[in-house]
């Protein structure tokens, strides 16, 4: 499987199982599970998901060591801000039941046209995603 290496040697895998719109926990817990069996190592959520807390289930349900796979988070358009990210980070750390995520990143950057100082509302969002 192709990877991806990052500057500090972080390897991704070129694919990951997005959870995106699967809303039936049964169904979530079953494809993560198969995913997994079938090679897959990363698995992408986001708080605005709503399903980080069935994933965790899921991962727990399956077997799955924390170590076997890679958890991409990402934080939503209301948490931008440093201290703002680093709260919702924590939340979906207590959500995922675990103590890092291998990805965690800014699910939709301020935009030019909705805000005369995204430019500094990013770099300070940015900056919380590191903790």
């Amino acid at each position: 499987m192709m990877e991806i290496v990052l500057r500090n040697g972080i390897k991704l895998p070129g694919i990951g199982l997005g959870t995106w719109q699967i809303t039936d926990r049964a169904l979530m817990c079953k494809i993560i599970v198969d995913a997994v069996q079938n090679g897959y190592r990363l698995i992408d959520t986001a708080a605005a998901y709503s399903n980080e807390i069935a994933i965790a289930k899921a991962l727990v349900a399956g077997g799955i060591r924390r170590e076997q796979v890679l958890l991409s988070d990402k934080v939503w358009n209301t948490s931008r801000g440093f201290q703002k990210v680093q709260d919702a980070c924590r939340r979906s750390l207590k959500k995922m039941k675990t103590d890092y995520f291998d990805l965690y990143l800014v699910h939709w950057p301020a935009s030019i046209r909705l805000y005369p100082d995204w430019k500094e509302i990013n770099a300070e969002t940015w900056h919380g995603t590191i903790i």
